[in-house]
């Protein structure tokens, strides 16, 4: 493995924000959202590339051990799994697996820290990005890579980038908030990226600045690991030590305040799944990739659409605008991240009765049948 770049996949988040198809029992990160596997098995898959990454390290919260195995051995995709005792946001999650990484597969490793629920059609430019981001974080920067935005996104944070560093990365010369409408546009005007959340650094580089920011948090998970229940493949952090750690994302710990951060402009596609506008936006414009479970639905102003007649229910959550729907003899007034049941068979209607486009993602209830023991 020496030389290689080991993948960590943060994988542990409840999803709480795409109710009502994600909730503690299976996030959304396991769920077949747009083709026949998971987000989390789509990046699996796409650290299959023996010359450039070793065997992937899952860090996820113990109760969903039983999806991230499941779902791996259904690839046949061979992982270490470290099990958080209770959730504590990105920072300790990243901190975790990268001690856990520099202990058992050399103190100056190679991580690539990845978010489980992020949509990525284009595999070859992903590992293109990941090769240009190695000789900045061989030279001690933590690398984020940041996506060119193709609209002006008030969900995304954005990324101010500085002085050209090593190959094509550039410094981070600051870290923008979720901007409003205006904001967006003015930062895509002059050239910031997303801020993707993936990042590309060297085990000694995380960790250093981990601790010039918050030594006790990294004191508390490097106790954790160090009495971590070793069972197998799979890796139980010590509770008490853990609950120590400080929850924080790794934006608020790290990236927000050091000076190693850099950024490499992304050669591949990316779309976080944070919210029903998104999951909208992404069904249409084609780039759902074949929908499994999902489909778009747009109401203009004024106009009312007779719900078609289902042979299987359906779960219709609005991404945006405002609306009210008629379910047999039932009124829903329905508005943004709000949904109704569509039961089989089921006469009605749904009416925009804003001013905007009343877009809605429709759910086969299929969907959340809970998995198999």
């Amino acid at each position: 493995m020496a030389g290689l770049i080991t993948p960590l996949i943060m994988c542990g988040g409840a999803g709480t924000r795409l109710q009502p198809i994600s909730r503690e029992s299976l996030p959304k990160q396991f769920l077949p959202l747009f083709a026949d596997h998971s987000t989390f098995q789509e990046t699996a898959l796409r650290l299959r590339d023996p010359d450039l990454f070793a065997t992937p390290v899952i860090i996820t919260h113990h109760s969903c051990q039983g999806h991230v195995e499941r779902q791996l051995k259904a690839l046949r995709a061979p992982a270490e799994i470290i099990l958080e005792p209770e959730r504590k946001g990105s920072g300790p999650a990243i901190l975790a697996g990268t001690l856990h990484i520099a202990a058992t597969r050399g103190g100056d490793a190679m991580v690539l820290a990845l978010a489980a629920d992020h949509v990525v059609r284009d595999g070859d430019g992903f590992r293109g990005t990941c090769r240009a981001a190695l000789d900045a974080a061989r030279s001690g920067a933590i690398v984020t890579f940041g996506i060119v935005p193709d609209h002006a996104a008030t969900g995304y944070g954005y990324i101010e980038p500085g002085e050209v560093m090593a190959g094509n990365a550039r410094s981070v010369r600051r870290f923008i908030e979720k901007p409003d409408a205006d904001s967006a546009a003015r930062h895509m005007r002059d050239g910031l990226l997303w801020n993707s959340g993936n990042f590309l650094f060297q085990a000694p580089s995380l960790i250093d600045e981990y601790r010039r920011f918050d030594g006790e948090t990294v004191e508390a998970v490097h106790a954790a690991m160090q009495g971590a229940a070793v069972h197998s493949h799979v890796v139980r952090p010590q509770d008490s030590a853990f609950a120590r750690a400080a929850g924080r994302s790794i934006d608020y710990a790290v990236m927000e305040k050091t000076a190693r951060a850099a950024v490499v402009p992304a050669l591949h596609d990316w779309t976080d799944i944070g919210s029903w506008q998104t999951i909208y936006a992404l069904l249409r414009s084609g780039q759902g990739g074949g929908p499994h479970a999902l489909r778009c639905i747009s109401v203009q102003p004024g106009e009312v659409l007779a719900l078609p007649r289902l042979r299987q229910a359906e779960y219709w959550i609005v991404a945006s605008g405002d609306g009210v729907a008629m379910v047999g003899t039932t009124s829903h007034p329905v508005k943004a991240n709000e949904f109704v049941y569509i039961s089989p068979g089921s006469d009605g209607h749904i009416a925009n009765r804003g001013e905007g486009e009343l877009g809605i993602v429709a759910v086969s209830a299929d969907i959340l049948l809970p998995e198999p023991d």
